[in-house]
């Protein structure tokens, strides 16, 4: 299989989190619209996905320009906070300020070789990542951040609307019903990495490029036809897979259902998806689907036995989600990267 990164550059507000299985899910919808970006039958791969994935999505996460290289920011593992501690200064008060500027921190620093290296100066909080932002914008784009007032790396706003029959363009007699929708907005010009690996008898990188660069033309999640989730992709490159000859321990990149059985040790934030169905069939009789618990992005799993570094992807394909679609499936697979787990950070 291939791995290939795609930077994408934010046009707008985002009302769905940009997350490998949702985006999964947006790029079948594509594929089912436009049978050439995929060889051979969609149907028929659809079957074959819980035994064999022929594409995997990662989330998007935030990604700057560093030294003419790109540094992506990752969520940070979900590990216990002693992992993180390491050596504990001799000093009360050193001990609490280390242990307090920890928590501060949200994000993992990693290079374009995708190396996973925790220690406390790969750590970022989002103040961090603000700087670095503001670094690379130009100065118009300053200036506008500044009329706006503080500038922040995410703002979530808050937006009201009513439900409007398009038949008549009014709410209707005794139908007034209006509800708050909250829209992410990223400091103006974020660019974020997305990972996908594919089957090459699937598709190829050409395919997968126009695939998510409509996504982004018509939008990505909720509110799309009001200009949520809008972005252009900038950059599509082929990466190599880094393999860690001492590795122990898998870092994930999208939420995932992890093989059971095969972790002795699991590190994750339980994540609820509560899917529903896009395009055509979100205006269906039933277009919600069941539930579905997830670990989520940033989790880290440590395997059985290394046979499962012999793949780039783990976790598993979710069926039976859907009553209106019974052969929906989800995306339970994550792209992981493999590192190495010593039981603390020097």
């Amino acid at each position: 299989m291939k791995l290939y990164r795609f930077i994408i550059r934010l046009k707008g507000g985002l009302a769905t989190p940009l997350k490998g299985d949702t985006l999964f899910g947006q790029y079948c919808w594509q594929l089912a619209h436009d049978p050439d970006l995929i060889q051979g039958d969609l149907g028929n791969w659809i079957k074959t996905y819980p035994e064999s994935p022929w594409a995997v999505f990662s989330s998007a996460f935030p990604c700057f320009t560093f030294d003419n290289e790109y540094l992506f920011a990752f969520r940070k593992p979900d590990l216990p906070l002693n992992f993180y501690l390491g050596k504990l200064p001799a000093e009360r008060e050193d001990r609490y300020q280390l242990t307090k500027s920890i928590k501060k921190t949200k994000w993992l620093m990693v290079g374009e070789g995708l190396k996973i290296t925790i220690k406390n100066e790969t750590l970022a909080s989002d103040q961090r990542l603000l700087k670095m932002a503001e670094d690379q914008a130009t100065f118009e784009t300053k200036r506008m951040v500044q009329k706006a007032g503080a500038p922040s790396l995410l703002k979530t706003e808050e937006k009201s609307h009513n439900t409007i029959k398009r038949t008549t363009n009014t709410t209707g007699p005794g139908t007034f019903a209006p509800y708050v929708q909250k829209v992410d907005h990223y400091y103006p010009d974020s660019e974020f990495v997305i990972f996908c690996l594919f089957n090459e008898e699937a598709t190829d990188a050409k395919m997968v490029h126009l695939a998510i660069e409509r996504i982004g033309q018509w939008g990505f999640g909720k509110d799309a036809s009001i200009g949520c989730g809008r972005f252009d992709v900038v950059e599509s490159e082929s990466v190599a897979w880094p393999e860690q000859a001492r590795a122990n321990a898998c870092y994930t990149l999208s939420p995932c259902l992890p093989e059971k059985g095969a972790f002795k040790n699991q590190y994750f934030t339980p994540f609820v998806r509560f899917g529903k169905h896009g395009d055509i069939l979100a205006m269906s009789g039933n277009p919600f689907k069941n539930p579905v618990l997830m670990a989520d992005e940033g989790a880290v799993l440590q395997p059985n036995n290394q046979d499962i570094f012999k793949k780039p992807y783990l976790g598993q394909a979710i069926t039976g989600v859907s009553l209106s679609q019974p052969e929906t499936i989800h995306q339970g697979y994550s792209i992981y990267l493999p590192m190495i787990m010593e039981g603390a950070n020097g």
